[in-house]
This record gives C-alpha cells, sequence and structure tokens, in this order.
C-alpha cells in the first residue's frame, strides 16, 4: 500500500512539474499580430464613355465693317446634350487623360430691342424691323485633362480644342425684306475644371464648367435675294463664346477597385 501510494505521489509531481515547463515554454513564445484590414483604393485608369447634358449662356455680336456700325455684345442661352469618350491614366494620386464629346446644342439668342445702330429690334419698338440672330446648332471638343484624385473623387482641370457650327441670321417683321445669312463651321478653344466622383467600381458622375471660343467669322454682302449674305452694304463679323455647365455619368472598361496594405 505505501509503494503504491509512493508511486502516485511521484506521478503527480512529475505530471506537474511537466506542466510548469509546459507553460514557460508557451509563454516564452513570440505574439503574432493579426494581418491589418484590407484598404479598398479607386482606381482611375481606364478607357470609359458616358452621356452628357446642360446649358450654356454666352455672348454674340454683330460688327458691320465697313460702315462702323456694332450690335454691341447681346446674350446667348440655350441647352446642350451629348456623348463622351475618353482615357484615364493613373499614377499615384495624380490622373492624366484625354477626352472628346460631341453635343447637339440649343445655344441662341437675338439682340432684339436693344438700341443698337443696326439690327435693333421690331419696327413697332422703333427699331429698325430687323433682328440679330446667332445659333450654335452642334459643339465637340477634344481636350487634355489633369487630375488629382482622392481615392474614389477627382478634381481635374482640362483644355483644349472647340468646334462647332455658328449661324447668322438677320430676320424681319412681316412684309420686310429677309436675308439668307450664313453658317461657318468654326474652330476655337475651351478650357475648364471639374470634379468626378466614382460611386461605383466602374462607374462616376462628373460635374464641369466650360469656357467656350468659337471666334469670329465673315457673313458676306448679299448680292441675290434669298442667297447668303448678313447685309446690303457691308461684310458683317459675328462672333460666339459661351459658358457651358455639363452633368454626366460615365462608365470605365477595366481599372478596377485594387487592394492595398
Amino acid at each position: 500500500m505505501k509503494k503504491h501510494l509512493g508511486w502516485a505521489l511521484a506521478s503527480i509531481v512529475s505530471l506537474a512539474a511537466m506542466g510548469q515547463a509546459m507553460a514557460a515554454d508557451l509563454a516564452a513564445r513570440p505574439y503574432v499580430k493579426a494581418p491589418p484590414p484590407v484598404a479598398a483604393v479607386y482606381n482611375w485608369t481606364g478607357f470609359y464613355i458616358g452621356v452628357n447634358g446642360g446649358g450654356g449662356w454666352g455672348r454674340s455680336r454683330y460688327d458691320f465693317v465697313n460702315v462702323g456700325t456694332t450690335t454691341g455684345n447681346y446674350n446667348l442661352s440655350g441647352g446642350l446634350a451629348g456623348g463622351t469618350a475618353g482615357y484615364n491614366w493613373q499614377t499615384g494620386q495624380w490622373v492624366f487623360g484625354v477626352e472628346g464629346d460631341i453635343d447637339w446644342s440649343g445655344v441662341r439668342g437675338t439682340n432684339g430691342n436693344r438700341g443698337a445702330v443696326v439690327c435693333n429690334g421690331p419696327a413697332a419698338a422703333g427699331g429698325t424691323g430687323f433682328a440679330c440672330a446667332t445659333e450654335n446648332s452642334w459643339l465637340g471638343t477634344v481636350r487634355g485633362r489633369v487630375g488629382f484624385a482622392v481615392n474614389n473623387v477627382l478634381f481635374f482641370g482640362t483644355a483644349g480644342v472647340a468646334f462647332g457650327d455658328v449661324k447668322a441670321r438677320i430676320t424681319s417683321d412681316p412684309g420686310l425684306a429677309l436675308f439668307g445669312g450664313a453658317t461657318s463651321t468654326q474652330v476655337g478653344w475651351t478650357a475648364g475644371a471639374g470634379i468626378e466622383w466614382g460611386f461605383m467600381p466602374n462607374w462616376s458622375l462628373k460635374g464641369e464648367y466650360r469656357y467656350v471660343d468659337l471666334g469670329s467669322f465673315t457673313c458676306g454682302v448679299q448680292t441675290v435675294a434669298g442667297g447668303a449674305g448678313c447685309s446690303a452694304l457691308t461684310p458683317t463679323s459675328v462672333n460666339f463664346r459661351e459658358n457651358i455647365g455639363l452633368v454626366g455619368i460615365n462608365y470605365r472598361f477595366g481599372g478596377p477597385v485594387v487592394a492595398k496594405y
């Protein structure tokens, strides 16, 4: 009995010593920290297409060259809508790209009865009975873009070439002669800035402002009734400048959200 009790006590002591040794060994092992969570980073790189719409407001004027008279500046306004295509390349937080768009335009206006020397509104209001009118029915641009991305928000500037038609017409009261006017496809420049928000991996919304200058063209002397021309006496210089505000939605091919630790 005493012999068995001695063996039992010895076994208990041995097991206790082994437990202490194992506990000391476990305590000595280094602590391993869990990996940090994965952060999603928006990537703007890729080819994209989209649609846009908005409005324009600006100025035009008629300068009757040989007689030294002018309408002075008068207001233009109207809507725009069309499509966009472009490509972005992102390095770090900087985004570089090229973008083009083509829009239907309803931007137009007349000098009305503004007291100008010529084209000063309806005869009933004390004018000559003629009104000078300018219209832009389509507008396109090809531009470079430089932006700074804060994850899925992109702040950008843009500038490049603008092109579109400028129509000049002199309209009249009923019973008075109507000049044929003229239309010219003009090439000018544009510049602006905007902000774009990537609300899904391949979808973004943008808003931007641009200034557009399509320069001036000469509407000639009308020599045949019903032909082209803005005056019976002198060539006429007609200019077109506008501000446009656009909102748009783009779909980008490629350029997924990437993981960053």
